[in-house]
């Protein structure tokens, strides 16, 4: 068994291959294609772990090595201070470090997610990725007529009623056929959208989970299926506090002098489990009366930001207690008491009449 610390670029990689007693047994660049990536590390021994910092490019090297009979760990960049605080820093150096916090147990491990949990991520970001785009065509629109001084009385700038008032205006060709181009465009992002929901919809009904935190009231099948995609493995979270953490929801902490102060939420995480929590708080304050007193309580103590946050953070646990005792979302207090028992005291008082 070998301990590999590998510094992954884009057009290379550097390897430091160790044994358990810290002896360097090989320092070795390589191509960083599938080929040679393959060849050099199904030469290694059997269940030899092998561990890279959790950078943009580490999906490509986990899919190549994924068959592979070795142990592939992702290492957390921003608490491998040994690297991020080395005044010295070279591959070489970055690679001996990894393999040496691998073989000691001391790698502030990622987590990474299995295939399956991959592939659902990237069908619900690529659906994101396509709404963004026709919301900037959209906005593009709405710029050139602005440019002439003309003005769409409906929210839908691509509907019929838009088409036919932009029909009326006198415009130059320019801007006409700028129009007639965005809107083009829009329509096949639209297209594109509703084939990609067809999927998620799909998906998310076959999965139990998923139909689990569709009874939240404003989590739609799209929310859901995000939201278990980017958690992942639930189970890995003790509580509901870690999976806030994980999700970038909790505030950052500032000691000093016996004086504790509290600042803006980390934001590390997953931006997109965050966006799908808060938009399913409107909808959740409206169904359910503690949520909304909560939520007000907060909102005129210290403003709706921090009251939508905080809500955030209570449904997020609320969903791991369902997920865990495979109960659904109940709004009415007289069913399903003995899940309500089992919720953390915080998010339990919430479902109090």
């Amino acid at each position: 068994m070998e301990y590999v610390g590998v510094d992954y670029h884009t057009r290379y990689a550097i390897a430091t291959r160790m044994n358990k007693d810290g002896d360097i047994l090989s320092k070795d660049r390589i191509a960083n294609v599938k080929d040679d990536i393959r060849s050099y590390f199904s030469a290694l021994p059997t269940q030899s772990q092998v561990v890279l910092e959790a950078t943009n490019n580490w999906a490509a090297f986990v899919e190549w090595t994924g068959d592979l009979p070795i142990e592939v760990k992702l290492a957390n960049p921003s608490k491998t201070r040994a690297i991020a605080s080395a005044k010295i820093k070279t591959d070489t150096l970055d690679s001996r470090i990894l393999a040496d916090l691998l073989r000691t147990d001391f790698i502030a491990e990622s987590y990474l997610a299995p295939k399956e949990v991959r592939d659902t991520r990237e069908l619900v970001r690529y659906r994101m990725t396509l709404v963004r785009l026709r919301s900037q065509l959209k906005t593009r629109i709405r710029s050139v007529l602005f440019k002439v001084g003309e003005r769409i009385p409906t929210a839908n700038i691509l509907g019929p009623l838009a088409r036919k008032t932009i029909q009326k205006f006198s415009l130059r060709d320019i801007y006409r056929s700028e129009i007639e181009s965005c809107m083009a465009l829009a329509e096949a992002f639209t297209k594109q959208i509703m084939e990609f929901e067809e999927r998620i919809e799909k998906q998310a009904v076959a999965d139990e989970d998923t139909r689990l935190l569709m009874t939240v009231p404003g989590i739609s099948f799209f929310s859901a299926l995000l939201i278990t995609a980017e958690v992942g493995d639930y189970r890995r979270f003790a509580s509901g506090r870690k999976l806030c953490c994980f999700a970038g929801l909790v505030p950052s902490i500032h000691t000093s002098g016996g004086k504790i102060q509290h600042g803006r939420i980390i934001k590390q995480g997953s931006a997109n489990l965050r966006f799908a929590l808060l938009q399913a708080i409107p909808h959740l304050v409206r169904k359910h009366t503690g949520l909304a007193r909560h939520y007000q309580r907060i909102s005129r103590k210290k403003g709706t930001k921090t009251a939508r946050i905080a809500i955030s953070r209570k449904l997020l646990t609320i969903m791991l207690t369902m997920l865990k005792t495979r109960q659904p979302f109940r709004i009415d207090t007289g069913v399903k008491r003995e899940f309500f028992a089992r919720l953390p005291a915080s998010a339990r008082a919430l479902n109090q009449p």
